[in-house]
């Protein structure tokens, strides 16, 4: 083995492919390894699931999308998600700014506040503890 001045350093890699085909075509004997932690360091400091997301936390939702609208983000590869996410921001934004306005209906429909007025109410309340809600007759009550 070569002393350590001898040996070389690792050149930067830009991609994993392309530290793969030097490890595949070097010879490694030539390199210094010093600086590398051993494995099971490596492995003890890993931790596994998903990293924390810090302050930048995201809720899930269920949201119903057009199909073209859809096809046309995930055509875009991977990550379409948040490029969604990041197309949504400036929208989002802007209604941030905007004072805040009541439903209006447009000519011809009611609105929403008319509608909630004319729909029949079932339970307004429940009932309280201890009434007595009616019940049928027991087999021994019709009998009498």
């Amino acid at each position: 083995m070569k002393k350590r001045a001898e040996l070389k350093k690792f050149p930067p890699f830009r991609s994993d492919a392309e530290a793969e085909r030097f490890v595949d075509e070097a010879d490694l004997s030539e390199y210094d390894f010093s600086d590398f932690a051993p494995l099971k360091e490596v492995e003890a400091r890993r931790k596994a699931g998903r990293p924390p997301l810090g302050e930048k936390t995201r809720r899930h939702v269920s949201l119903r999308l057009d199909p073209d609208v859809i096809e046309a983000f995930k055509s875009t590869g991977k990550g379409w998600q948040g490029r969604i996410n990041d197309a949504l921001r400036p929208t989002a934004a802007a209604l941030a700014s905007r004072p805040v306005r009541k439903f209006a209906a447009k000519s011809g429909e009611h609105s929403a506040k008319s509608v909630l007025a004319k729909a029949p109410v079932r339970n307004p309340q429940p009932p309280k503890r201890g009434t007595a809600r009616p019940s049928k007759p027991t087999r021994s009550q019709r009998k009498g």
